[in-house]
């Protein structure tokens, strides 16, 4: 190992014979790209103890200007098919617990329901509380997307914390708190070729949130989503679903 000072800086480089074994090593003729190579210095020629069944510990020779490099190496390109999937993280609340439910049935096709109501440009129109929203990553939220939503006191982060889509049964979304405080869901029912319905529900995560909402929210709350359902009702009179919907 050497040592270099340059200005205030001391810079430690290594230098010697085995890095430049190193450095010609690395050019090697192994098709695969994920591989152990070792020389016969470090561990002997016996394969060492503990390899995988189908890791074959094969031997070859590193031809160079100054001699032969001899070598084993295994592939481990398999060793990825064994890692088991990663679960994306749950979005939604631990526990379900509902607070709070409103239902209205509309005189319109369950994908212009869908339409007004996922689409954040037209939220502020008609549920009851919200100034705007903005801060959005995509015009239909996808599960993981954030938003902000302000309130007339307040602003909260908004996750989509889930989704389906099924115009000819059912069509479901949330939007969870970032903090896990409560989640509202939206769910859209097809009840004829001109009629739906949509259930709005809000849930807290614990039996105590839910104690609280109902002592001192619940009230006040069930008026904005049955004025809500009214103004969107009005809304969607003015709404053209486009073609491609």
């Amino acid at each position: 190992m050497q040592s270099l000072c340059v200005g205030c800086q001391i810079i430690q480089k290594l230098i010697g014979k085995d890095v430049i074994v190193a450095h010609q090593l690395l050019k090697n003729n192994i098709e695969e790209h994920e591989y152990w190579l070792a020389t016969p210095n470090l561990i002997g020629d016996n394969p060492p103890e503990g390899l995988k069944q189908w890791m074959h510990w094969d031997k070859s020779v590193k031809e160079t200007e100054t001699g032969k490099i001899p070598f084993h190496y295994a592939q481990l390109s398999k060793l990825k098919d064994e890692i088991p999937p990663e679960s994306p993280p749950s979005l939604e609340l631990p526990k379900r617990i509902k607070g709070l439910s409103v239902s209205r049935e509309f005189d319109v096709h369950v994908k212009k329901l869908f339409f007004t109501t996922v689409h954040f440009e037209f939220r502020n129109q008609w549920l009851e509380g919200v100034k705007k929203i903005d801060g959005v990553d995509h015009f239909i939220p996808g599960i993981g997307s954030k938003h902000r939503c302000v309130l007339e006191n307040e602003e909260v982060f908004l996750i989509t914390s889930s989704f389906s889509y099924d115009p000819e049964t059912r069509i479901s979304f949330s939007e969870t708190e970032e903090k896990g405080k409560h989640a509202m869901y939206f769910i859209l029912e097809p009840l004829g070729e001109s009629r739906s319905r949509l259930t709005l529900e809000l849930c807290v995560p614990n039996r105590l949130m839910k104690i609280m909402f109902l002592l001192f929210m619940k009230g006040k709350m069930q008026g904005q989503l049955t004025r809500s359902m009214e103004k969107l009702n009005e809304l969607m009179k003015g709404i053209v679903l486009p073609v491609e919907f």
